[in-house]
């Protein structure tokens, strides 16, 4: 009597063994890796136990979707991959895998743990268009402060000329009425001429202080750098490993 109850004992206790207990995660890699067709069932039966954690969990997941790339579902396989990395994301990868099997379930990892991570928030734009209006400002009183130096220095030439034509018809009393013109030609000739020497560097100067007001302004400086939340900067840390 006593051993029977023993015994009813013993099979209770492994009647309420968990499910992970009944095929010992060694004996599933094995399966997976001889390519057993009975792998996913078993797979997938232990996936329903709600008792899993995730580590083991993730470890499952693993191996269902080298199930799934051992039957040329690359699609699948990923997918699945991804699911146990959303459980463990430094889960070690289990099974005979091939090198290039092995580097391509790394450069899956990569990928899932890149998507984690948003991306970084930007500051707005910094209005560009004061900006953009002070340069052609500054652009403009700058090309009429050089436009009028220019002219200035034509008409005060011009008054020159005049002037040296009038004076070698001093001496010849014949030539009143073209001293005359002569004479007034110079004088307005020359008071054009510094009125836009005045006005060329009168341009000029505002020009220059147009410009230093402009790309001295703070709209432009580069913008601060953006500071990463905590779920970004737990994805990075995830990411180092």
């Amino acid at each position: 009597m006593f051993f029977f109850r023993l015994f009813c004992l013993f099979c209770l206790l492994v009647s309420c063994t968990p499910v992970w207990a009944d095929a010992p995660l060694k004996a599933l890699v094995e399966k997976v890796d001889n390519l057993d067709p009975k792998a996913m069932t078993q797979i997938e039966r232990h996936l329903q136990d709600s008792a899993l954690t995730p580590q083991k969990r993730a470890q499952l997941l693993q191996l269902k979707s080298v199930v799934h790339l051992n039957n040329l579902r690359m699609t699948e396989a990923r997918a699945v991959f991804e699911q146990a990395l959303a459980a463990d994301p430094k889960l070690s990868l289990l099974g005979n895998l091939s090198p290039n099997n092995r580097a391509k379930y790394e450069a899956w990892r990569t990928d899932f743990l890149q998507k984690q991570i948003s991306p970084l928030r930007r500051l707005p734009p910094p209005n560009t268009e004061p900006r953009t209006m002070g340069r052609v400002l500054y652009g403009v009183l700058l090309g009429l402060g050089v436009a009028a130096a220019v002219a200035g220095g034509i008409t005060s030439g011009l008054a020159s000329a005049n002037i040296d034509e009038y004076n070698k018809l001093q001496g010849d009393p014949n030539n009143a009425r073209k001293k005359l013109e002569l004479h007034n030609s110079a004088q307005t000739m020359g008071i054009l001429g510094i009125a836009s020497f005045v006005a060329g560097g009168v341009l000029v100067v505002a020009g220059v202080i147009v410009a230093v007001l402009v790309e001295t302004s703070p709209s432009s400086r580069p913008p601060s750098t953006p500071f990463l939340t905590k779920n970004e900067t737990r994805a990075l840390f995830l990411e180092s490993f």
